[in-house]
């Protein structure tokens, strides 16, 4: 067994030679002289998060804070301490500081990405380091005298009364000195009183004032009435008054939710006999509701890059699904969501096309995930380029822009369906008795009614 003297003092350097010699350095052929270029890199680390007013957190051992003296009358003096675990080292005995410290520094973790530039892997850096601090906490559990050096820090020792203590660099300590002026806002500590007064002093600024580009202030309506905002041209911003209705401007056009009903309620208004828009009435186009302003707008379409309403559910389905942000969802989940979102996309695009398209934007070695979004830029590009069809049947079913097609002829003839009267009054008029071309878009949903109408009949008409 080998003799050990537990009154010796453990250094700096007898730390980093034991996690030189430990099984991690000898497996990934760590030298020494890296380790110590490691601990001069960790302790100037500490040294400029303190200088910056940051505090920083050893892991299993300590925590360095930094702030104002509380108690202090200038209350700008700022001074770095450091305090163990309690929960760890809580039977450990630690010198009391001489002052308490306040404010509400932030306290962040080390950097191992920064000290990875000495000749070391991120992961070893934080290998070793981890393994550095954890001996020197078995070192203070057992209770042995510590002299441990942070270069240009400090020096973590046992004091003559046995107590643990941290003695910061006399110049790290000149520095806090001289930079007393430069407080953070974090730092100051306020009383009550001065809080008061601040409350009750008016916000005055001073400087360059905020300019809206889209909605200027002085174009900004101010009574109810007036609550459409008017363009922002020269002419307009002069004979612009906010009390008055008539000085807004004319050339309002619907919005898209307006276009959409105009669109849905044109068809019952032409079966009722009444004009195109009749059914429309109950669309507030006159009406002093509020109109989103241009600004509303570009912040609302930036985030829009698809006209289609399709193509917009799909990558917000998309943009969901991508977590990480890699520009990729998997293979399955895209087409679930093209059978479910997307049927008109599907109805407008030959599915031989839509399956290159997904092969093409195929990601990954096994082909299981897909880029959507220049997946859905391609489809945008070939739904722009490609005229809808007309009769064609999707997994089933006829395209809904047939059948609207149908319905619209059938209201233009004046009846309410292609039925067999339809059929033989064509027949009619036609001299030959050879059957009409059926018109373009017409649509039969019943396969018995279509076969009834392309059946010849005989002279009774049975």
């Amino acid at each position: 067994m080998q003799n050990v003297n537990y009154q010796s003092v453990i250094d700096d350097e007898q730390v980093l030679l034991e996690v030189s010699n430990g099984a991690y350095a000898f497996t990934n052929k760590i030298k020494a002289d890296n380790i110590t270029a490691l601990w001069l890199k960790f302790s100037k680390f500490i040294t400029d998060c303190l200088k910056s007013q940051k505090g920083v957190l050893l892991p299993n051992l300590g925590t360095f804070r930094v702030g104002p003296i509380v108690g202090e009358a200038s209350r700008k003096k700022i001074r770095p301490v450091f305090c163990l675990l309690d929960g760890r080292y809580g039977n450990v005995s630690q010198e009391k500081n001489r002052y308490v410290v306040g404010g509400n520094s932030p306290i962040i973790q080390p950097n191992y990405s920064l000290l990875a530039s000495s000749d070391l892997h991120r992961h070893a850096c934080q290998r070793i380091l981890f393994e550095v601090l954890q001996r020197l906490s078995i070192y203070i559990l057992a209770g042995r005298v510590l002299k441990v050096s942070f270069p240009g820090l400090g020096i973590l020792q046992t004091n003559r009364a046995g107590r643990l203590e941290f003695q910061f660099n006399a110049f790290l300590m000149e520095a806090f000195e001289h930079e007393r002026e430069k407080l953070m806002p974090e730092m100051d500590v306020v009383d009550a009183t001065e809080k008061v007064c601040d409350q009750n002093e008016s916000d005055t600024q001073h400087g360059l004032k905020q300019v809206h580009l889209h909605d200027p202030s002085l174009l900004r309506p101010v009574s109810a009435t007036s609550s459409m905002r008017p363009s922002t041209s020269g002419s307009i911003a002069s004979s612009y008054r906010p009390g008055s209705a008539a000085s807004l401007p004319s050339t309002t056009t619907p919005s898209a939710a307006s276009r959409v009903t105009l669109h849905s309620q044109a068809g019952s208004s032409s079966r009722s006999g009444s004009g195109p828009l009749s059914g429309a009435t109950n669309i507030p186009v006159g009406s002093t509701t509020r109109r989103t302003t241009s600004t509303e707008r570009i912040r609302r379409l930036a985030h829009q890059p698809y006209d289609s309403a399709d193509l917009l559910d799909l990558w917000k389905l998309c943009s969901s699904q991508d977590r990480l942000r890699s520009g990729c969802v998997p293979r399955l989940t895209m087409e679930g969501w093209l059978h479910k979102e997307g049927r008109d996309v599907l109805s407008q695009v030959n599915d031989a096309t839509v399956m290159e398209l997904l092969t093409v934007h195929t990601h990954g070695k096994a082909g299981k995930h897909i880029l959507y979004k220049p997946f859905l830029d391609a489809l945008k590009a070939l739904l722009r380029t490609s005229l809808p069809p007309q009769g064609r049947v999707v997994s089933g079913s006829v395209v809904q822009e047939s059948a609207i097609s149908h319905d619209a002829s059938s209201m233009l003839s004046g009846g309410e369906g292609p039925g067999p009267e339809f059929g033989s009054r064509s027949r009619s008029a036609s001299p030959s008795g050879e059957r009409e071309r059926r018109p373009e878009g017409a649509h039969f949903e019943n396969h018995d009614e279509e076969e009834a109408v392309r059946r010849p009949r005989g002279r009774d008409g049975s």
